[in-house]
């Protein structure tokens, strides 16, 4: 992160980078450098404070300034590129878990949920408000970039309680508007609320997490929330940690399996692959973890999804397409889907897996021939592809296919044997 500079200079600096997070420029290396040096002090600082909270059930001001400071620099748009903005979050969340200053940040939570942030008259406290309110934007990006800082919050059993608590006691208002409407500030609260979850499902280390905390049951009303971006979430966390017996709340969810692929191919037309808030990675990741239980397969080619991740895997970049083949050859673990791949020409898989299956990328390349290998039967049988999976035979690499294959299939049945106990059946084994 670079040296720490003088302490004149520092205030110098800070100033000038305040100066520009309120204007349109963006910020340099050494500007970051220095701002990543400047929160970890003040975090450090924080932690070493006795008496944390004030009189009125507060942090005290220095604290708050500090949680300010997190909020206003994770939520900033000030970065040349999202790499760089991905890279500095990664450091935050660094600082967080290295000083426990997480600890404090959980805290306003798990504090504030029993104290509240309405006063007596009825009116909102809006230092307790925006509290909350700052402590949750900010983790909802870094539980979208940190799989250790995701883990930390979704094994904290008091602050997943009061995520609960508060998604458990909001729900019928929320979803019920008419009878008794939230205000804006308990609206906002429950979709962070809602987003943290999300965020924390798409670890694999932490979906068992969120089931051992029941939160299938909590989230599963929110379906059916009019925001449509807040019920897509919410399909994307429930298709995460439901198990096999628990796969019609997604089949009763069509209109919302219907929107995610809308959403996708919305955004394969986009510049920046993105379409109302979603990227194109995370709408076929969510794909991915949707096929896992066996009756969402069939749903999901019947409403065209192959197309689009044939599509993706075409015009996008390598992360897409790691998204894209590995979406696809979990599809092909459905016979009616393979036999569907090796007889319709146009639909173009066979041709995607063939072309990736020499990618520089050895996780593309890995899947593409575990995809091919899974799909040889129907292919040596079909006309059109007979004389290329001779090819693919004649494929030096197919030892290594056949090895891999192999070490997949073991990896199947273990995660199958484990339907019978509830746990969630990832097509995946290493994380995202």
């Amino acid at each position: 992160m670079g040296s720490a500079p003088s302490c004149g200079s520092n205030v110098r600096n800070i100033d000038t980078h305040l100066q520009r997070l309120s204007s349109n420029q963006k910020l340099t290396e050494d500007e970051l450098n220095m701002l990543t040096t400047m929160l970890r002090t003040k975090a450090s600082e924080a932690m070493e404070i006795k008496h944390k909270l004030a009189d009125d059930g507060l942090y005290v001001d220095s604290i708050r300034k500090t949680i300010a400071l997190f909020f206003i620099n994770t939520c900033s748009h000030k970065f040349n590129k999202v790499k760089q903005r991905v890279k500095f979050i990664m450091e935050i969340s660094t600082i967080l878990l290295q000083t426990k200053f997480i600890n404090i940040i959980r805290g306003c939570l798990i504090k504030l949920h029993i104290r509240g942030w309405v006063n007596v008259d009825g009116t909102v406290d809006k230092s307790a408000y925006d509290l909350i309110r700052w402590s949750m934007s900010f983790v909802v990006d870094l539980a979208d970039v940190s799989d250790e800082l995701s883990f930390s919050l979704a094994n904290d059993k008091n602050y997943m309680a009061a995520i609960k608590t508060i998604l458990e006691d909001k729900s019928t208002q929320y979803l019920q508007s008419d009878i008794s409407p939230l205000s804006d500030f308990d609206s906002e609260i429950i979709e962070n609320c809602l987003k943290v979850v999300t965020n924390i499902s798409r670890w694999s280390n932490c979906a068992q997490l969120l089931r051992n905390h029941n939160f299938t049951k909590v989230i599963k009303p929110y379906l059916n929330s009019s925001d449509e971006l807040t019920s897509l979430a919410v399909l994307s966390a429930l298709a995460a940690i439901v198990n096999e017996s628990e796969c019609d709340i997604i089949n009763a969810a069509l209109d919302k399996v219907q929107l995610l692929l809308d959403v996708l191919k919305h955004g394969l037309d986009e510049n920046d692959r993105r379409y109302r808030g979603w990227s194109c990675k995370e709408c076929a990741y969510t794909v991915k973890t949707l096929v896992r239980n066996d009756a969402n397969k069939q749903l999901l080619v019947e409403l065209g999804v192959l197309e689009l991740l044939v599509k993706m895997g075409r015009t996008g970049n390598e992360e897409e397409q790691c998204e894209s083949v590995n979406a696809a050859w979990a599809l092909c673990f459905n016979k009616d889907t393979q036999q569907k791949v090796a007889k319709d020409e146009s639909l173009g898989l066979v041709e995607l897996l063939f072309d990736l299956k020499t990618s520089s990328n050895s996780h593309i390349r890995k899947t593409c021939n575990g995809a091919l290998w899974t799909l040889r039967d129907v292919l040596a049988s079909s006309e059109y592809q007979k004389n290329r999976i001779f090819e693919c035979r004649q494929d030096t690499q197919i030892g290594l296919t056949m090895e891999y294959f192999i070490y997949k299939s073991a990896t199947y049945a273990s995660l199958s044997s484990n339907r019978q106990s509830g746990d969630p059946q990832w097509m995946h084994t290493g994380g995202r």
